[in-house]
């Protein structure tokens, strides 16, 4: 499957701790165009959400290049390679939108590269099969003191919105909270 990459890494410089919702660096979108609701693709068609923990696979056997693809076992999700899974909840949705609709207060941006992407939210329909997906990949910047992330998807159709410079600490708490570790390369 063709992978459209969509680079989500955080900013500014600010130190935040702990923040799951919302934060001082970044604004919630209310723009009706913009926002991602339980409305929008793929929410609407999901039946089942999954967050998961996996490892990273290696590409060619270099053991600093790590594949941005999900495991699979042919077309589906290769189950026996997750560490850990938690099927989202209505509220977990809820806190899931909240996160995906914060926007940088600020326009100051870069882009940095992660080695280990360990972490995806996975979209199935009705059917069970898997049809969209966000393999995330964190990292921590002592300049500016921030968990970063980087974001690649399975189609253009699925985002993570707008960057913020505290969306990637709350994306972490977020995975952790429901008891799926998240690697942060340092």
């Amino acid at each position: 499957m063709k992978l459209f990459f969509l680079i989500l890494t955080n900013f500014i410089l600010a130190s935040t701790f702990g923040q799951t919702d919302t934060s001082e660096n970044c604004v919630t979108n209310n723009n009706s165009k913009t926002k991602v609701t339980k409305l929008t693709y793929p929410f609407s068609k999901a039946e089942k959400i999954l967050i998961v923990q996996y490892d990273a696979a290696t590409v060619r056997g270099k053991t600093d290049i790590f594949s941005w693809d999900i495991p699979k076992r042919g077309s589906d999700i290769d189950t026996t390679k997750l560490l850990a899974k938690h099927q989202l909840t209505n509220n977990d949705i809820d806190s899931f939108l909240k996160i995906i609709n914060q926007g940088s207060k600020y326009s100051t941006a870069f882009e940095a590269a992660f080695g280990e992407p360990s972490n995806a939210i996975l979209f199935f329909d009705n059917t069970g099969k898997l049809f969209e997906y966000i393999v995330v990949g964190f990292g921590y910047f002592y300049f500016d003191k921030l968990n970063h992330y980087t974001a690649v998807t399975s189609s253009a159709k699925v985002t993570l919105g707008f960057a913020c410079s505290d969306k990637g600490q709350m994306l972490i708490d977020f995975f952790q909270k429901r008891g799926v570790k998240t690697f942060i390369r340092k």
